[in-house]
């Protein structure tokens, strides 16, 4: 799977990120291959895209997740990723609409809530 529009002056939709890795995760059928992830200009969209996969995956298994439990497990293995709020706010946004996609915020209030704040941090920043 190749994307070439996310670029580092336009970032991708937390809604088209989620569903980038909902079609790679059904291309790996049976899960059991590692999941190459290589990004052409440093680790901040392959970090984001990581971080993601794996809370998606928590949502998915738990119904709960941890971004910061991700960036940590993800930075162990690579340093300097998840240094920018602008990456965790994406990151968040997605992992708040995989949660909702999934039916765990039932709330729309508060889902609406929770996407501003991400935007609101952009906004100050």
């Amino acid at each position: 799977m190749r994307y070439d529009k996310w670029t580092h002056e336009k970032a991708i939709s937390p809604v088209l990120l989620i569903k980038m890795i909902t079609v790679m995760e059904a291309m790996d059928e049976k899960k059991k291959k590692p999941i190459v992830v290589h990004g052409t200009h440093g680790i901040r969209r392959t970090a984001v895209f990581v971080i993601t996969s794996l809370l998606m995956k928590q949502i998915s298994e738990t119904h709960h997740m941890s971004i910061l439990k991700a960036a940590i497990a993800v930075r162990r293995r690579r340093y300097g990723v998840l240094r920018f709020l602008e990456d965790y706010r994406l990151i968040l946004q997605s992992a708040l609409c995989y949660a909702k996609q999934c039916d765990l915020i039932k709330n729309e209030k508060i889902f609406m809530d929770a996407i501003d704040v991400g935007e609101l941090l952009r906004v100050n920043l």
